[in-house]
């Protein structure tokens, strides 16, 4: 039995919102679902635009963006402070990139997300679908939106196997 925490504790960090485009990405479905299977040993890199704002601590969501449905696919934690990196696009620009630690991860095709139109819905003043990856969410954004996140997944348990989601930490009480 799943007993979901009625009103989860505000992260006392700041919240970013990353996007993954998986068809202009160097970032492919092909390594999503490698690293899908490798949850416990695993941490990535990932360019942050609002680099400046972010600490290592910090909280991220990662929604899939582009193609067929759209909506969060990871969360987790930045575990480095950010850092100056050749840019993935090869197009030449000053990036910045952070180290991130998955705790949640959700298959794009298999699994239910939690999609990019509720979150339209819910806060329709930030941008979800679109933009810049590593943008911050305002707090009261970062509040709801983990609330959402929370019930999503506990209402969604049942539905959720081995091959639709990979959880590094538990965010509910057994």
């Amino acid at each position: 039995m799943i007993i979901m925490l009625t009103d989860p504790l505000p992260h006392k960090n700041k919240t970013f919102i990353l996007e993954w485009r998986p068809a202009i990405s160097n970032y492919k479905m092909e390594d999503f679902e490698k690293d899908f299977k490798t949850i416990n040993d695993l941490w990535l890199n990932w360019s942050i635009w609002d680099w400046q704002n972010l600490e290592k601590g910090d909280e991220f969501y990662m929604i899939k963006c582009g193609e067929e449905e759209t909506g969060i696919v990871m969360h987790g934690e930045f575990i480095s402070a950010p850092y100056q990196c050749d840019d993935w696009s090869g197009r030449g620009r000053v990036v910045y990139f952070t180290d991130i630690e998955p705790d949640v991860m959700i298959h794009p095709d298999k699994g239910l997300l939690l999609t990019t139109g509720a979150l339209e819905a819910a806060m329709p003043d930030f941008q979800w679908n679109g933009g810049h990856s590593g943008r911050v969410l305002p707090e009261a954004y970062a509040n709801q939106l983990r609330n959402m996140w929370c019930r999503h997944i506990a209402l969604n348990d049942d539905a959720f196997n081995d091959e639709t989601i990979a959880r590094k930490r538990e965010w509910f009480l057994v």
